[in-house]
């Protein structure tokens, strides 16, 4: 059945191909769970998605998907989530190909695992940490980001969560974006954290560099209030 992204609900399976994979990142064509529910989706019009492999993976990195029509096997791969926007569809329709849906309770063994990385930690490592501000590559610009997942996530893996920085005039008050200063980047403008386009990105693929600058305390809490809320 083929589907708009604004009318997918949460732990829908569809199959199609990722235009923008990087790397090894997303690479061909195969099956992702909606993470996002059905409200989120059709506000935003695009789906909060992580991408299933027939690699094993232990857990919490992957989770053993039990589909209800037993068409979709392997494990989801709770690390790399990512928002999916219709440029990445490559058909006239713009609609994905959904084919199964995950089981309730591995969907919430999922939700479990994306509150864990999405927590606050006073943890700090070598490596990139909470709350930093870094520039990466992402759809073909340099941006500023907000690394939102927590510590001992980042120092066991290769990618980090973050959330992209839009530099605007003026606040725009939206529920899902938190506004953020900083005069040496930003200058007299405001810098706002989209927090509904939080994705997992490979830190040598997206060539991310330190900024050496973080958010603070309020804000980075703020951050991540919202982004548990989509995990609710």
């Amino acid at each position: 059945m083929r589907k708009e992204l604004k009318d997918l609900n949460r732990g829908e399976i569809f199959k199609e191909e990722v235009k923008d994979a990087k790397g090894s990142e997303q690479k061909g064509y195969r099956p992702y769970m909606v993470v996002s529910d059905y409200s989120f989706n059709n506000q935003n019009g695009y789906a909060l998605v992580c991408p299933l492999s027939n690699q094993p993976y232990l857990e919490p990195d992957g989770i053993h998907v039990e589909t209800k029509k037993s068409v979709i096997t392997g494990w989801v791969l709770t690390q790399h989530l990512t928002p999916y926007v219709s440029s990445y569809i490559d058909n006239e329709s713009s609609t994905v190909n959904v084919v199964d849906e995950a089981k309730n309770s591995i969907v919430e063994k999922c939700l479990e695992v994306f509150k864990a990385i999405s927590t606050e930690t006073e943890h700090k490592h070598a490596g990139l940490n909470q709350g930093e501000i870094v520039q990466l590559d992402l759809n073909n610009d340099r941006v500023y980001a907000v690394i939102l997942s927590e510590n001992s996530f980042n120092e066991c893996h290769n990618s980090v969560w973050v959330a992209p920085v839009v530099i605007e005039s003026d606040y725009d008050g939206e529920p899902d974006h938190v506004e953020i200063k900083n005069e040496q980047l930003f200058d007299n403008e405001c810098g706002i954290v989209y927090i509904e386009a939080v994705r997992n990105i490979n830190i040598k693929v997206r060539n991310v560099e330190k900024t050496n600058f973080s958010v603070d305390v309020s804000e980075l809490k703020k951050c991540l209030e919202i982004l548990n809320i989509f995990f609710e």
